[in-house]
């Protein structure tokens, strides 16, 4: 009896540990098979999931440079409007600069021809022809001014008034073909008429006649107002020779001048007011 229990309990402890034998070759078996098919599906999955996510992030990146776009779009018209407006202000800057060192060399004018007595005008309009041979001015009868007026600049001399209206007058350009001055080389002295004429390279220019054959001028010399005229003062400038011409035949030499004015940016004018008395005026003038 007691031999038969041992047989039994033998044989239930080789049964035991054939059951767990099995059980453990079975286990490692499934973890085999189950960590085969994860590598199966892990080398399949895996490049998917690569291109995905770098797919994922060229979308993000294109999403995120659309929006840099926006943005710098609106920096962009934000800088725009600021170039804009600070060209404005270096414009107007620039306009008044301009304005300032004009009226400062009229003043610096005035105060080194003290003789005579000036009034100021503005530039308001030009004649109906092409040049600005005839201009007119915001300066009339009403503020005494008469014709024959004399008007100048800092720089020189710019014509003469030739008809009034209460608050306005127009003035005859020195560079008119009709206008008259007597002029003088400032360097040699020699005296001739000035008028206006067609100039050089689509310029307008003055002309000087009479010179003396003797006259030694030459390009570069100044040429002022001789005072010979009753209705122009003496040494205003009216501009600076170019060429000087022989006239063989009638014993004389002839000067092409380019005015001192540019009359293209006239603007302000001072009308002298005191170079002519009425003893001057042709009669049924003054």
């Amino acid at each position: 009896m007691r031999r038969i229990l041992q047989n039994k309990l033998l044989t239930i402890v080789v049964v035991l540990s054939l059951v767990f034998v099995v059980f453990i070759g079975v286990t490692a078996s499934r973890k085999d098979r189950v960590s085969i098919f994860e590598g199966i599906v892990g080398n399949v999955i895996t490049p998917v999931q690569k291109y995905l996510y770098i797919g994922g992030q060229k979308i993000s990146n294109m999403f995120g440079f659309i929006s840099n776009i926006s943005v710098m779009s609106s920096e962009n018209l934000e800088l725009k409007s600021k170039v804009e407006e600070l060209e404005k202000q270096l414009i107007d800057y620039q306009a008044t600069k301009a304005e300032n060192d004009r009226l400062r060399e009229m003043l610096d004018f005035k105060n080194e021809n003290k003789s005579y007595s000036y009034l100021g005008a503005n530039v308001i309009g030009k004649g109906s022809g092409s040049w600005y041979d005839v201009f007119i001015i915001d300066k009339g009868s009403n503020q005494g001014v008469k014709k024959f007026y004399p008007v100048v600049t800092s720089k020189g001399l710019v014509g003469q008034v030739m008809e009034t209206g209460p608050n306005w007058s127009k003035v005859m350009a020195i560079i008119d073909e009709n206008s008259r001055v007597g002029g003088s080389v400032s360097r040699s002295g020699d005296q001739g008429m000035v008028q206006g004429m067609p100039g050089l390279n689509g310029d307008k220019n003055c002309k000087m006649m009479y010179l003396p054959v003797s006259s030694t001028a030459k390009p570069g010399d100044f040429v002022v107002t001789s005072g010979i005229s009753k209705f122009f003062p003496k040494n205003i400038m009216i501009g600076t020779i170019v060429e000087v011409n022989d006239d063989m035949s009638n014993f004389v030499k002839s000067a092409t001048i380019k005015p001192s004015i540019d009359f293209t940016k006239l603007e302000e004018v001072f009308i002298i007011t005191n170079a002519i008395s009425d003893d001057d005026y042709p009669a049924g003038e003054s």
